[in-house]
C-alpha cells in the first residue's frame, strides 16, 4: 500500500460563512444576556484563524465534507470494506487547515441570518450575526491518502460531489460555501 499525496485547491462558487463555537467557550462564564447583541460586536472573533491570525478553513471541515461526499456518488468500496465512508475515515488525513487567500479583516462582511432554535417541543425563530468571505475567496491545503483504492480519480469525484452538493462550513443549507475542489497529485 502506497501513500499518496495530493495538493488541494478550493475556489469559492458562493459565500463562504463560518462559525467558529470555541468562542462560546471562552465566554461560557460570563454569558451576555443578550446573545445577538453580544454576535453583533463579536461577530469577526467567530472566524477560524491560524497562529498568524490569517483566516481559515479547518482542516476537520474538509475531511467532514469529503466524508460526507460520499452520499451523492455511485463510487462503492473494495471488497471486504465496510463503507467507502469508513475508508475516507480511516485511510486520508488533511494535512492542515487551508489558508484561505487574500482574506483580511476588511474583506470579510457581517451577515445576519434567522435560525430555528428547537428546545423541548418549542421552536423560536432567532436571529444569528455571522462573519462571511465573499466572492472571490480560494484557499489551498493538502491531504495523504493510505489505500490504494483511493486514487486522483475516486478523491476528484469525491471532491466534486463534496463542493457542489456539500459545501463548505455554515449554511450550507442555504447554498453558503459551494466551490469547486480540484486535486493534483504531489509526486514525493
Amino acid at each position: 500500500m502506497k501513500e499518496q499525496k495530493f495538493g488541494v485547491d478550493i475556489c469559492g462558487l458562493s459565500p463562504l460563512s463560518q462559525h467558529n463555537p470555541d468562542i462560546m467557550l471562552k465566554i461560557a462564564a460570563d454569558r451576555p444576556r443578550d446573545h445577538f447583541k453580544w454576535e453583533k460586536e463579536h461577530w469577526l472573533d467567530m472566524t477560524y484563524r491560524d497562529g498568524n491570525g490569517g483566516f481559515v478553513i479547518p482542516r476537520h471541515a474538509i475531511r467532514g465534507v469529503l466524508r460526507e461526499a460520499v452520499r451523492f456518488t455511485n463510487l462503492k468500496p473494495p471488497r471486504g470494506m465496510g463503507s467507502l465512508k469508513t475508508l475516507i475515515e480511516s485511510c486520508m488525513v488533511v494535512e492542515s487547515d487551508a489558508k484561505i487567500e487574500d482574506a483580511d479583516e476588511k474583506r470579510v462582511l457581517q451577515w445576519v441570518e434567522w435560525v430555528v432554535v428547537r428546545n423541548m417541543g418549542k421552536a423560536a425563530r432567532i436571529q444569528r450575526c455571522r462573519p462571511l468571505f465573499p466572492l472571490p475567496w480560494k484557499a489551498y491545503t493538502t491531504i495523504m491518502v493510505f489505500d490504494d483504492f483511493l486514487t486522483l480519480a475516486v478523491m476528484q469525484e469525491l471532491a466534486d460531489s463534496a463542493g457542489h452538493k456539500c459545501g463548505l462550513m455554515e449554511a450550507r443549507k442555504l447554498g453558503y460555501g459551494r466551490c469547486e475542489i480540484e486535486l493534483t497529485r504531489i509526486e514525493q
